[in-house]
């Protein structure tokens, strides 16, 4: 699989299948037993780009739940990762949720 070329958040090491679109959603990110306050900042089918309120590491392939009043409870795994700036991706359960799908919608609106 080629790499992405780099961007502002760094090189991403898989190309993004599905177009995201931009939100201000506020969150939080579960990290083992931990809650960090975030923003998601771009949404699709498939993952998200958040932004973190607290400066920490998470290293790509970490399990997280992205918590949101819009969207609920969404497992997910960490894919890249720069200062605060993170990309995540859903499970396979979460990709078919009809939440993700009804706010995505809502927003082309």
């Amino acid at each position: 699989m080629t790499a992405e070329p780099s961007s502002p958040e760094g090189p991403r090491p898989y190309r993004r299948l599905q177009e995201r679109s931009a939100c201000d959603m506020p969150a939080r990110l579960r990290v083992d037993r931990f809650e960090i306050k975030c923003r998601v900042v771009d949404l699709s089918f498939s993952g998200a780009g958040i932004v973190l309120d607290a400066m920490i590491q998470l290293m790509p392939g970490s399990a997280v739940v992205l918590l949101s009043p819009d969207l609920g409870e969404l497992s997910s795994t960490v894919r890249w990762g720069s200062h605060t700036r993170y990309g995540i991706e859903f499970s396979a359960l979460v990709r078919q949720s009809r939440a993700v799908e009804r706010f995505i919608l809502s927003q082309r609106h």
